[in-house]
């Protein structure tokens, strides 16, 4: 009898060192906070939370607790059943933790390449009417308005129009591969942006095509825990008005919901024929499925209508004469963006994501940097009174499938991201000769002519795959490793004959590439370490420096070989941030 009494008892006591604790984690703004790390120092025993920043772990009362999550400052606290904990955002981290360098969230130390991020701190900080003011707060980035929040880029190539810069939303592109980009960003939704993530170089190894120069991604704002909604009014001397406006819930803690947009009118007080006007509204809808799957829905409408100005003389410039010689140029941009995202955490180890998305866009100019005199002063010929130019518009359909994976391997201390995606882009273009009537300097009406100038059809798919490692050989070393493999295929269907100004016959185009990619990152002491890379980025034939003539040139894809070394260091209790690179780029 003894004996079966003190087996009870040391059953008793096995039972109450074993027992369990439940808790919940948050940040300052009331939202989960998925997968934060809870350690038991008392125990050692460990564990994530989940979704909806729930845990469980095994402790008794008492237990010293750690809870620690990217971005956040680190707490210790005493175990208790039900807690309640509350991280704050670490001030000096929110631009140290990045999504964009592997699609998924980790800390800058381990990531080899020269990435910055501009947060919704600062962004709200710079009250900015227009993206370069927020972006070019950023080393080594030039985005040059141009008026109207149309633009140019320059990161690590010279100030273009070119396409050598991918513009993202969300990790997905804006834009079709193939299409002209480069006023992409005026189709994006301000008001709806949590942070921008800047990748400076090459990264066609994950994100694919135009991702030479860089990559900027805009990742989107959540739906907010609690009922929040606001509206603010913008005005100013340069005849600049907008009102923003936003709206956010989560209903029965499984479904979020955010409106959010603005709508912009510039009625310029500087700069003749330069007035625009802009709506932009975004809607996203998160649903909690249960602690390990969710489902986003989120959709990005803008409408967009700009006059455009032409160019004047340096004489004129600094005579401060902004006077137009257009007076009726313009672009008109519509665009819709739509997409339902499923992803599952099958557990502490795999994540898997799959995304369908839509794309429709109507691009509709006649362009000022069109437009040429009749009149040659070099020869004498022509109508000094009349000039040429073309009214055009372009569109395209997208529709499209990405799946990732990511896995940890323990053993390996190594991660995986792997991916697949397809995607098919009907495409349509036109474009008509215009004749222009001139008044001394100013170009003041135009007529249709019958003359068109291009009318075609082309369908644009693109296959990919996509696989980068991490492996962590030090815990202060990691080294990162991928590829990517590309295949283009333009089909193309002119609606003129063979004697038009764009001929070009019926014809299919396609081109493949690999983009591999290599690079380390050593933490050299907290906060403070350096990186070097090799990485490729490259760039198939636009449909427009295919088929825009008689014949189609035997073009190749553009590539751009990048070797680079850099690091960064913090100073001043991380209130002053360094960040060099030496880098050289060389393209064919």
């Amino acid at each position: 009898m003894k004996n079966i009494i003190v087996l009870l008892l040391a059953l008793s006591s096995t039972i109450t060192f074993a027992q369990t604790i439940n808790g919940s984690i948050k940040d300052n703004n009331n939202q989960a906070i998925s997968f934060a790390q809870i350690e038991n120092l008392t125990n050692g025993k460990y564990t994530e939370s989940d979704l909806t920043g729930q845990f469980t772990i095994e402790a008794t009362e008492n237990d010293s607790l750690e809870i620690t999550a990217i971005g956040y400052e680190a707490k210790i606290i005493a175990a208790s059943n039900n807690l309640n904990i509350q991280l704050q955002e670490g001030s000096n981290l929110l631009n140290t933790i990045i999504v964009s360098a592997s699609k998924k969230k980790e800390s800058r130390a381990d990531a080899p390449i020269a990435i910055s991020s501009v947060n919704n701190e600062q962004i709200k900080d710079t009250k900015a009417q227009t993206i370069d003011q927020i972006i070019n707060q950023t080393p080594g980035v030039l985005m040059v308005d141009l008026g109207q929040e149309q633009h140019m880029m320059a990161i690590r190539q010279p100030i273009s129009t070119k396409g050598l810069f991918l513009y993202l939303e969300d990790g997905i592109p804006i834009r079709t591969t193939g299409i002209f980009n480069h006023n992409a960003l005026l189709e994006i939704n301000m008001a709806n942006t949590e942070k921008i993530e800047i990748i400076r170089g090459p990264s066609s190894s994950i994100y694919g095509t135009e991702a030479i120069g860089g990559a900027i991604n805009f990742i989107s704002k959540r739906p907010t825990q609690d009922l929040t909604a606001g509206v603010e009014l913008t005005d100013n001397t340069l005849g600049y008005d907008r009102v923003d406006f936003y709206a956010s819930n989560t209903f029965k803690d499984k479904l979020g919901i955010r409106i959010s947009g603005y709508h912009a009118d510039l009625d310029s007080k500087i700069k003749e024929y330069g007035d625009f006007e802009k709506t932009a509204i975004s809607l996203q809808a998160d649903y909690l499925i249960n602690a390990k799957s969710k489902i986003k829905l989120s959709t990005s409408f803008v409408d967009y209508l700009s006059e455009m100005s032409g160019s004047i003389d340096s004489t004129k410039f600094y005579d401060k004469d902004y006077d137009s010689p257009q007076t009726f140029t313009y672009r008109e941009a519509v665009s819709l963006r739509t997409s339902a995202s499923f992803d599952t955490y099958w557990n502490d180890k795999a994540h898997s994501t799959a995304t369908l998305y839509f794309r429709e866009n109507k691009m509709a100019q006649n362009p000022s940097y069109r437009v040429k005199d009749d009149y040659k002063p070099w020869s004498g010929s022509g109508n000094p009174n009349l000039a040429h130019g073309e009214e055009n518009e372009n569109h395209f359909n997208s529709y499209g499938l990405s799946l990732q994976h990511n896995h940890k391997i323990d053993q390996l201390k190594a991660t995986l991201t792997g991916g697949l995606s397809a995607e098919i882009s009907p495409a349509d273009y036109m474009a008509e000769y215009i004749t222009i009537n001139k008044d001394g300097d100013k170009y003041v009406s135009y007529e249709l002519s019958d003359s068109l100038l291009a009318d075609y059809d082309v369908n644009i798919s693109n296959i990919a795959s996509y696989l980068q490692g991490s492996f962590k050989a030090h815990k202060n070393v990691n080294i990162v490793a991928g590829a990517r493999f590309d295949y283009f295929e333009y089909n193309f269907t002119n609606g003129l004959d063979s004697n038009a100004y764009s001929g070009v016959l019926d014809s299919k185009s396609t081109f493949s590439h690999f983009s591999p990619k290599l690079g380390l990152t050593w933490n050299v002491v907290k906060d403070n370490g350096i990186y070097v890379n090799v990485s490729q980025g490259f760039l198939p034939p636009s449909v427009g420096s295919l088929y825009r003539g008689t014949k189609v040139p035997d073009l190749k894809p553009s590539y751009f070989n990048n070797y680079e070394v850099g690091g960064w260091i913090n100073l001043l209790k991380n209130k002053l941030r360094v960040e060099l690179g030496l880098y050289q780029l060389e393209g064919k």
